[in-house]
């Protein structure tokens, strides 16, 4: 199976590379939706702040890498081609997700500014997305305190998503189609 991982600030189109990967046959694998089960579980209200605590006390419980392991057993667990791993925060979880899928993951990282980023998200409107600058600016520093700037930087291939999203597609597409 190909594995292929992507990391980025928030907002700044992975979900370009998720639906490009599923488009291509890829299985989706998000490493935020293991935070927000998580979140439910614990009976916290669906909103940043509890998503932030949430990821920040089971890395702090269990190490930097804590969301690595549960997603690269979801990983093996399928029956695919193909798998999309979405979020990468950190360079331990990237080395635990090679661990024990046994294999090199390639590293897309998705760049776009903190004002585009900002925009996104408003339109989005996601539960866990910042309802003002300060707030976006919050969870980047949370982020980047995760590690996130170092996978960033260590990321095997860098798609600028600043423009048309049609480009950063099919940048995506080649990219998706190379890897393996």
């Amino acid at each position: 199976m190909r594995v292929v991982a992507t990391t980025g600030m928030p907002g700044s189109g992975k979900s370009l590379a998720v639906d490009v990967a599923e488009e291509l046959g890829f299985e989706i694998v998000a490493m935020g939706d293991l935070v927000r089960e998580e979140t439910c579980k614990r009976g916290l209200p669906a909103d940043p702040e509890s998503f932030g605590q949430v990821a920040s006390e089971v890395r702090e419980d269990e190490g930097p890498g804590a969301w690595a392991k549960p997603t690269a057993d979801r990983v093996a667990s399928l029956e695919a081609e193909g798998a999309l791993v979405d979020g990468l925060r950190n360079l331990e979880e990237l080395e635990i997700l090679r661990e024990e899928l046994g294999r090199h993951v390639p590293v897309i990282a998705v760049l776009a500014s903190p004002e585009t980023r900002y925009r996104r998200m408003l339109a989005r409107g996601r539960a866990e997305d910042a309802e003002s600058e300060d707030e976006l600016h919050e969870r980047d520093l949370r982020e980047l305190g995760y590690g996130l700037g170092d996978v960033i930087a260590m990321a095997d291939v860098y798609v600028d998503n600043e423009g048309d999203p049609a480009q950063t597609k099919a940048t995506l597409r080649g990219v998706l189609g190379d890897e393996g």
